[in-house]
């Protein structure tokens, strides 16, 4: 390879990993923001925890505060957990979508799970209390990324040790998610669960059979470079 399109690849490879990094970065930073908010109003009030905090500010503020729920924590180790599969999921989802859509739909995806999700189970009588957090949008990409790449490799006919890599990652966090599901800790919101999971099942199904999509997508037929 000439040291001219040696160095052109090399520019071009920057700026796709670039956007994807930034696109999913901007959103880690949104909830790492949201936590640090929440962390000073603890100390700046005698509710003790985060959690606490949260349940005051629910009550306190109603709707006001709802806007903000789906990049809501009310514990470090939530948000942890939510990060740890965002990062990943993210960035992968953020590779082969434009600016528009990955925000449209990640914020799409957080507000339908957390604010609509809940009121299903209370219109046939089963009460639900409201839902704060981020994990509607990461049970949505574990499922639909992992069938996003298989599409793509399928079509490339060609599964490299990256794309192995990247679905056995989205199996992994999808397999842990179905387990917690079966399982699942006091305050675990299953119908916001639920609904990231059907959410991302139908958008991965649309990118199985959408053929040309993956077609269009040269991360796989080009991984020896990329």
């Amino acid at each position: 390879m000439a040291v001219e399109s040696y160095g052109e690849w090399v520019g071009q490879w920057l700026e796709r990993r670039g956007t994807a990094a930034g696109k999913t970065l901007s959103i880690t930073s949104l909830l790492l923001v949201v936590y640090q908010a929440l962390l000073i109003g603890v100390a700046n009030t005698d509710t003790g925890t985060v959690a606490a905090f949260v349940q005051q500010v629910l009550t306190d503020s109603g709707a006001a505060f709802w806007a903000s729920s789906p990049f809501v924590h009310q514990a470090a180790d939530l948000l942890v957990g939510n990060l740890i599969a965002w990062v990943p999921l993210g960035y992968l989802f953020a590779r082969h979508t434009n600016r528009l859509f990955f925000f449209g739909y990640v914020f799409s995806v957080a507000y339908v799970t957390n604010l609509v999700a809940p009121v299903i189970p209370r219109l046939f009588g089963f009460p639900t209390a409201g839902t704060v957090g981020f994990s509607g949008v990461v049970y949505a990409l574990a499922i639909q990324e992992t069938l996003y790449i298989f599409a793509v490799a399928c079509e490339a006919s060609k599964f490299s040790l990256r794309v192995v890599v990247s679905i056995s990652t989205c199996l992994l966090f999808l397999l842990l998610y179905l387990v917690s599901m079966v399982n699942p800790e006091a305050g675990t919101s299953v119908p916001a669960h639920a609904a990231g999971l059907a959410i991302g099942f139908v958008v991965g199904v649309y990118f199985l059979t959408n053929r040309e999509l993956a077609r269009r997508d040269n991360w796989v037929a080009n991984s020896q470079r990329n």
